[in-house]
């Protein structure tokens, strides 16, 4: 996993108009999603050369979940979410 940081953000937005204010957290959200689509699609192409005669359960593994304005954060997970245990135990402690 890589991460992308940025310091004295804050300080610069303090400077732009409304209109840039706004446009500024969608177009960093669009921007994050179309790479996290890259990035999904290059490892699905990478899974296709490594496995032989890959599934559709194999290929469908990978999710796309987009960033928004309120969470710039894109992300593509391997496999489903895990269930909440029924006990309110931690299944993967740790």
């Amino acid at each position: 996993m890589f991460k992308v940081q940025s310091r004295g953000l804050t300080d610069g937005l303090a400077e732009l108009t409304e209109i840039e204010q706004r446009q500024i957290p969608f177009a960093t959200a669009l921007a994050l999603t179309e790479t996290a689509k890259l990035i999904k699609s290059s490892i699905e192409d990478e899974m296709r050369a490594v496995f032989d005669r890959p599934t559709p359960f194999t290929m469908n593994a990978l999710r796309l979940i987009p960033a928004t304005k309120q969470k710039l954060e894109a992300r593509v997970p391997a496999g489903a979410p895990a269930r909440p245990d029924p006990d309110g135990l931690d299944r993967y402690p740790g």
